[in-house]
């Protein structure tokens, strides 16, 4: 499985997406299992929970509404 460090550029197909899981290099996830029908998709993100970047915590960014 790829790592966020060394995860080549994909492309993703037309009405497909690239999932991603929230447990950083221990989701199996699209990197795993590829990209996923849209038709498969059951729900949509409305808020993000948690924010890290390279230098911690995005404060600002928890709780805020996906766009």
């Amino acid at each position: 499985m790829s790592t966020p460090s060394n995860m080549p550029p994909r492309r993703v197909p037309p009405g497909h997406v690239f999932i991603l899981g929230d447990h950083r290099d221990h989701s199996n996830d699209s990197r795993y299992f590829g990209p996923v029908p849209v038709n498969r998709v059951k729900g949509r993100a409305l808020a993000i929970y948690w924010s890290n970047g390279p230098d911690g915590v995005r404060s600002g960014r928890i709780f805020s509404a996906v766009r």
